[in-house]
């Protein structure tokens, strides 16, 4: 809103008068900036998508809108989920009253349950105002899943986002996931690998791996598959955050099997080579895919998933 200041002296009163007037639109009302739609929904395989922004009426000059992102659920990260085509400020030109604001789905075949990503305008440019209306300035985008468990195969899903900052950009880091046999270890102390240069992997297989360089990761084991102790390794490929993950396992009698894991900004890769985290061991047989490892001896009814950390991942 643009105001100007017109001083007036009146010699009879001796006071000092002071008048304000607003740019107003045509209709004499000060121009706002909403969304003309609160909540929209799309599947996954959507792709590229525009959620309009609206003002009420064209200014001479252009308005800039900002925007940002939140989400009301624990499943929705940006780069893996979605990405944003147009970034804020996304800017209304001159002599209009609309824009888009771009994103960009991604089709995963991750098994997960719906997306839900929350738009909110957060300010504008001088020349116009955000509007007041309640629910005005959010838009609900919803992304709609229908991916399913595999029949004959085991599917394995890995997601993570940056501890610090869960809104980033999961592509600041990359982790792998694989699935390998002939695995071992120099030295085992209860459930972790001890630390330093004993804690090295002598020996793993690739089964089956999946390194995307962007996005997320799932890898698949078909039930044909040989009679193995297998384990998952999650290598920590690139970055220098902090980091936390999960795994979740579908198929071969698994549903929603989740296991969680975490990196520290210092276990990024270095000279001393790159840090793998590994789970299992897991026993393929009679097309199930079930965990063997130890039974944890607080509880003899609870399986306990060993976690092991190992520097110098190797990999053939």
């Amino acid at each position: 809103m643009k105001f100007t200041h017109v001083c007036l002296l009146s010699a009879c009163l001796g006071t000092l008068i002071s008048f304000s007037s607003c740019k107003k639109d045509s209709g004499g009302t000060t121009s706002t900036v909403s969304f003309p739609t609160t909540s929209i929904t799309y599947a996954e395989d959507r792709g590229a998508i525009s959620i309009p922004i609206s003002l009420s009426s064209p200014q001479s000059q252009d308005v800039e809108v900002n925007f940002n992102w939140s989400s009301t659920d624990t499943i929705t990260f940006l780069g893996g989920n979605f990405t944003f085509v147009t970034l804020s400020p996304v800017t209304i030109p001159a002599g209009q009253t609309t824009a888009n604001i771009q994103l960009q789905i991604i089709n995963s075949p991750q098994i997960t349950a719906s997306h839900n990503v929350t738009l909110t305008l957060s300010s504008t440019s001088s020349n116009a105002i955000l509007s007041t209306l309640s629910g005005a300035t959010t838009c609900a985008l919803t992304i709609t899943n229908s991916n399913l468990v595999p029949a004959n195969e085991l599917q394995v899903d890995l997601v993570w986002y940056l501890t610090s900052s869960p809104l980033a950009d999961i592509n600041a880091v990359n982790l792998g996931l694989f699935l390998q046999d002939s695995v071992t270890f120099e030295t085992i102390d209860n459930e972790q690998v001890i630390s330093g240069s004993a804690d090295v992997v002598l020996n793993g297989n690739d089964t089956i791996r999946s390194d995307n360089t962007t996005g997320f990761q799932t890898m698949y084991l078909p039930s044909t598959a040989p009679d193995s102790a297998y384990y998952i390794a999650i290598p920590y490929f690139s970055g220098s955050s902090a980091v936390s993950f999960y795994i979740t396992l579908n198929g071969l009698g698994n549903i929603d099997q989740v296991a969680w894991g975490t990196y520290a900004a210092t276990d990024g890769p270095s000279s001393a080579g790159i840090n793998a985290i590994f789970y299992g061991p897991f026993g393929l047989s009679g097309g199930l895919f079930e965990y063997t490892g130890r039974v944890a001896s607080s509880n003899s009814s609870r399986q306990k998933l060993l976690r092991f950390k190992a520097k110098d991942f190797k990999r053939k």
